[in-house]
């Protein structure tokens, strides 16, 4: 426990250093590449402020610890025995132990209020106050708030200094109902339920939540949860009743022993230890209801070491009065104990779970290695043979020896269809006499099966026909296909609810004459998060001309990107009318809408959009409870300014300031327009509000230089005007 809370101190130093510099370091010297959430040691905020919830915990058994000790705070057995000359004062609050202990707390509590962690926030305080609750009986109301002004002048001193406190304040107000309700996270709760319905009471298999909820996602989105935000969700969903049985009788085990340790030891070793568990354990089970960071292996072990001090306490009873002297003096047993109940039996039996983590967890980050050494590479990346050959040999020997990783089934699919289109390649190239780099690029993309649907999908029938022939591949290339093929099977096997692999077999299917239609349904069902693979999943389905299918899966699309946007109303445009395009396949959004009917407008092809265009945009823009009033006054500038009514514009965005006057993008727009009308005192107006209000970027620049530019015109102007008026 001693080492925990020196731990946590030290790391709490670093954090605190942290937030003061605003750095984005990890640990001194290693700087974070891939997030900017970066706080403690750890790459996510929740996760450093899990880790020092624990060391809180510590810290706080640490103190009680000297508390009693010293007789300045009686819990467990003290409490009877309050009056008795053994239990007598014997220290102060301002010894060196216990103002060290406290100290050490109040520098770990800073860290997690800097750690801007909201569950943190909430789960220390209700773990500190269990405890101050629990020794209220014999601790007099004035070092408890004495003891709390310290803690709220300590915290709020130390959030001045890092320069955190509009942060902080900030932070605080995402307290609120309508904005926690309002987190993806507690929105995908609901998914997560019926998912957790739907697999029991057997669960769909230990790690596999983040990819069984995607069928039940009610909404598409590019937010993938690979974890529930709800350990008891989670567990529900993987493990089924037994594992949320299991998980429930051990948290519940665990507060007895940790409440039955403080309450009712006679040492003050072990009621620090005991009151170290209550905490942890509150801590680790309210914050496992929002988020998934317990599962940190440095959390977990951290965690785990110390609730295991709470069930390795011995406690003795006594069948005499607590002022007996057989209280505090315990007599040597008279019969041998059984080895069975001796310490180093119960040593042997944690041994064997503890090293079968260790081969375990080995054997993971073995894994994790070569995976992440043959990452498929990028479209645009063109391997080399040999890296090919070896990268597929090493997922061979992976696949062998872990045979359910349906990831390394899928990455080895990929280097082996990757070899398959470098033999093509080869092949075309000794047919003509100098290829460039450029070329094998092209050809690379053109011979991916992505990159040959999108090809056959644009092509006139002779070279659709032409491109039929590629499928048919030659003897030796059966195999490799063949092969790619089986490890896609396996993948599929060992984890069915992987969208990925089942957009990898339907591509692959035509290939080998198989039927692709089944793999694009499931990968449709998914495909809610990425929108690579639903824009794909609506091509297949475009292909195979099954118009409802492909317009359900490419409105999903458009509702929640806009990569592909122009790609998919170009085949649109190929093979449905202009009104079902306009109804159907486009979502009830009215910025898309608008955008669309600017495109239509610019590009003559499209001009038999622009009427239905205009009509969904506006029947979107009146309709009641889907947009606010400065939404609907935006919206219809924009239609203004594409019908080049400028004048009716104006007053839109002016109207919409008003309904919103801290939104920046519309002072802007209004300040453009009011520039090409001429009024350079509107747009003057408008950019310095946008500008107080904290604008700053390029438009912002080009906008008061285009004002400098018409204020010589204006003061020409003002002096025209001025000698008629006198006249």
């Amino acid at each position: 426990m001693l080492g925990i809370a020196a731990n946590a101190g030290a790391i709490a130093v670093w954090s605190i250093m942290q937030r003061a510099t605003d750095s984005t370091q990890v640990v001194p010297g290693i700087q974070e590449e891939y997030f900017r959430d970066t706080f403690s040691t750890f790459h996510y905020r929740n996760a450093g402020a899990a880790y020092l919830l624990v060391g809180l915990s510590a810290a706080s058994g640490i103190a009680i610890w000297n508390l009693a000790n010293k007789q300045l705070w009686n819990f467990g057995r003290q409490r009877g025995s309050r009056n008795l000359q053994v239990y007598n004062r014997g220290g102060y609050w301002t010894d060196l132990p216990v103002v060290a202990s406290i100290s050490l707390m109040l520098l770990i509590g800073i860290a997690i209020v800097l750690s801007l962690s909201r569950g943190a926030w909430v789960c220390g305080a209700a773990g500190l106050f269990f405890i101050a609750i629990a020794g209220l009986r014999t601790v007099g109301w004035r070092a408890i708030a004495a003891l709390g002004a310290c803690a709220v002048a300590v915290v709020a001193g130390g959030s001045y200094l890092a320069a955190q406190h509009e942060r902080i304040e900030t932070r605080s107000t995402d307290l609120a109902l309508d904005h926690i309700a309002g987190d993806g996270r507690f929105e995908h709760f609901w998914d997560g339920v019926d998912a957790a319905i739907h697999y029991i009471p057997t669960g769909s298999g230990i790690g596999t939540y983040g990819f069984a909820h995607l069928p039940f996602m009610h909404e598409d989105s590019t937010a993938w949860y690979e974890n529930a935000h709800n350990q008891y969700l989670e567990v529900l969903t993987e493990s089924g009743i037994l594992g949320m049985v299991l998980l429930m009788s051990g948290i519940v085990l665990l507060g007895i022993r940790s409440w039955h340790v403080l309450t009712c030891s006679k040492e003050p070793s072990q009621i620090g230890i005991g009151a170290a568990g209550c905490v942890a354990l509150i801590a680790v089970a309210g914050q496992a209801l929002v988020d998934f960071v317990i599962i940190y292996p440095a959390n977990m072990m951290t965690a785990g070491l110390l609730l295991g001090a709470v069930c390795g306490c011995e406690l003795r009873s006594s069948k005499g009065s607590p002022t007996d002297a057989s209280t505090y003096h315990s007599k040597p047993p008279t019969s041998p104990r059984p080895i069975a109940l001796g310490p180093f039996a119960w040593l042997m039996l944690l041994a064997i779970p503890l090293f079968s983590s260790q081969f375990i967890l080995g054997r993971e980050v073995h894994s994790q290695q070569i995976l992440l050494a043959t990452t498929p590479l990028s479209d645009d990346q063109l391997p080399s043979q040999k890296e090919c050959s070896e990268n597929a040999q090493q997922l061979q020997k992976l696949t062998d020896a872990m045979p359910d990783n349906a990831i390394a089934w899928q990455q080895l699919a990929w280097w082996q269809n990757a070899e398959l289109r470098l033999r093509i390649i080869a092949r075309h190239a000794s047919n003509q006499p100098s290829v460039s780099d450029a070329q094998q690029s092209e050809q690379w993309i053109i011979q991916s099966p992505m990159g040959w649907f999108e090809a056959f999908a644009v092509a006139d029938q002779q070279q659709q026909s032409k491109l039929r022939n590629q499928l048919v591949p030659e003897e030796g290339d059966r195999q490799l296909l063949h092969s790619s093929l089986a490890a896609l099977s396996r993948a599929n096997e060992s984890n069915p609810l992987m969208p990925q692999t089942h957009l990898n077999r339907a591509t692959l299917a035509p290939w080998i004459g198989d039927d692709w239609r089944p793999h694009a349904l499931r990968l449709k069902q998914l495909a809610r998060s990425n929108p690579e693979q639903l824009y794909f999943a609506g091509l297949l389905f475009y292909l195979g001309d099954e118009q409802e299918l492909a317009i359900e899966t490419w409105r999903r699309y458009l509702a929640i990107a806009a990569t592909r946007r122009q790609t998919i109303l170009g085949l649109a445009m190929m093979k449905w009318k202009a009104e079902t395009i306009v109804n159907q396949l486009f979502p009830a959004n009215p910025d898309l809408l608008i955008a669309m009917t600017g495109h239509a407008l610019r590009d003559k092809k499209l001009a038999e959009l622009v009427p239905f265009c205009q009509r969904r945009s506006e029947q979107l823009i009146h309709s009641e409870g889907l947009l606010t009033t400065a939404e609907r006054h935006a919206c219809n500038a924009q239609l203004a300014e594409l019908n080049a009514d400028l004048q009716r514009a104006a007053e839109h965005w002016q109207n919409a300031t008003l309904a919103a006057p801290q939104n920046i993008d519309y002072r802007l727009r209004s300040a453009s327009l009011a520039l090409k009308l001429g009024d350079a005192r509107t747009a003057q107006k408008q950019a310095n509000v946008a500008r107080a209000l904290g604008g700053s970027n390029p438009q912002l620049d080009r906008i008061f230089a285009a004002i400098e530019l018409q204020k010589p015109r204006h003061r020409a102007r003002d002096q025209e005007a001025s000698p008629r008026d006198m006249r």
